[in-house]
């Protein structure tokens, strides 16, 4: 999901499996040797293995498509 935090920065957050939110990444984050200044998703920017492809534009006027992996993938729905 994509959301505001509670300190109003817009970042990606994940479920933490406690029904807690965690932060994956979010503008003022440093990653890839870079401060993220942007980042996009669209509906089909998760999978059904939880995966999740976006977006990011860095300080340094880079940008990148990345891929983020739950360490462990949903269990499937029972039929």
């Amino acid at each position: 999901m994509v959301r505001g935090a509670l300190g109003g920065t817009l970042g990606v957050y994940g479920f933490d499996g406690a029904g807690g939110a965690e932060r994956l990444i979010g503008f003022g984050d440093v990653a890839l040797g870079s401060t993220v200044t942007d980042l996009a998703l669209n509906p089909v920017s998760i999978d059904d293995q939880a995966r999740v492809a976006m977006r990011l534009a860095f300080a340094d006027g880079v940008q990148r498509v990345v891929r983020w992996e739950p360490a462990t993938p949903p269990s499937p729905a029972s039929e």
